[in-house]
């Protein structure tokens, strides 16, 4: 059994429970297979680089799962009919990768963003108190000009 990654992006209209419901149909599909070891990641509402069926936003969920070529097939059948899906794309991942960890990536974002936000002016004001060194060396006289 091989291990897979599926990125699904879905409709940005579609609900909590619409969504809850996609991810079960997709969970019974991997089982019904003989896939298991499934992990589900949101990723949350993020920005199209282009439109898709006229929408900017889409709504992205990564299911980690094990299984064979039946699973993946099964999987990507339910999907390809499925009017709230929008893109997918089914990967076969290296198992030497390390694990897929969105939330704590997320969070050290998350957390980087005030620290660096906060830094910025103190970094301005910081530099704003100090001359610079041209400015602070006395002008050579000039030449009379000729």
């Amino acid at each position: 059994m091989s291990a897979y990654e599926c990125t699904i992006a879905y409709h940005p209209d579609l609900g909590e429970d619409g969504v809850k419901e996609q991810i079960e149909r997709t969970r019974q599909a991997i089982t019904s297979k003989g896939g298991s070891d499934i992990e589900v990641h949101e990723w949350g509402m993020r920005e199209l680089a282009y439109p898709i069926q006229k929408h900017k936003r889409a709504q992205f969920f990564v299911i980690e799962y094990t299984g064979g070529g039946e699973a993946v097939a099964e999987v990507e059948r339910n999907l390809r009919i499925a009017d709230t899906v929008l893109r997918y794309l089914t990967i076969a991942v290296d198992p030497n990768r390390p694990p897929l960890e969105l939330a704590g990536v997320r969070r050290e974002v998350e957390e980087a963003a005030p620290a660096a936000e906060e830094a910025a002016p103190a970094a301005e004001a910081a530099a704003g108190t100090e001359a610079p060194a041209e400015e602070a060396a006395p002008e050579a006289p000039s030449e009379p000009q000729a």
